[in-house]
């Protein structure tokens, strides 16, 4: 099975246009924060009331703060915190739902089908993964630096981060030249 490749700002943009509202919000999140899908579909409205988000990631069982852009933090507040207080929801409240009125978020399969309709629209080859991927570029783009976006990542191996960013971390040492 191949790989999703490496998207790239432009590429986001075109997905988020064909994606519906739902999905256009959780690839947004992940391309803002680096959030993992589960993550995203797990987050609350008390997790979104606040900027940074203040987030605890199920995989690496560790705290994350995460800064989003002003735009996406006023869309979410807008959208899900307003929608839901009508509607009896209170912090502890999904904003992901499914459809089937259970109060559980959606399902990651169904995210997943809904993307890969997307892609071969688009013809391109791309999962929810890749939205964090992107992240974790524009991080090293931003600082140039493999430790920021493992920290950004909160991956535990630089190795990990190295394997994201498509960079042979001997290579990199074999050429770095103290100042």
């Amino acid at each position: 099975m191949k790989k999703p490749g490496t998207i790239t700002k432009q590429d986001a943009e075109e997905i988020m246009r064909r994606l519906d509202a739902r999905d256009r919000d959780i690839f947004w999140i992940g391309y803002e924060t680096g959030l993992r899908i589960g993550d995203i579909l797990k987050l609350t409205i008390g997790d979104v009331q606040h900027n940074p988000l203040n987030i605890y990631e199920t995989k690496s069982k560790r705290r994350r703060c995460i800064e989003i852009s002003e735009e996406l933090h006023e869309h979410l507040q807008k959208k899900y915190k307003y929608r839901w207080s009508f509607g009896g929801g209170n912090a502890h409240t999904l904003i992901f739902r499914g459809n089937r009125g259970t109060g559980r978020a959606i399902n990651r399969s169904t995210y997943y089908r809904r993307l890969k309709k997307a892609a071969t629209a688009l013809e391109m080859h791309f999962s929810a993964h890749s939205a964090r991927k992107l992240y974790a570029k524009n991080i090293f783009e931003l600082t140039g630096s493999v430790a920021a976006v493992q920290e950004a990542l909160n991956h535990k191996y630089i190795t990990t981060t190295a394997t994201y960013l498509d960079i042979d971390l001997e290579k990199m040492l074999k050429n770095f030249k103290p100042s």
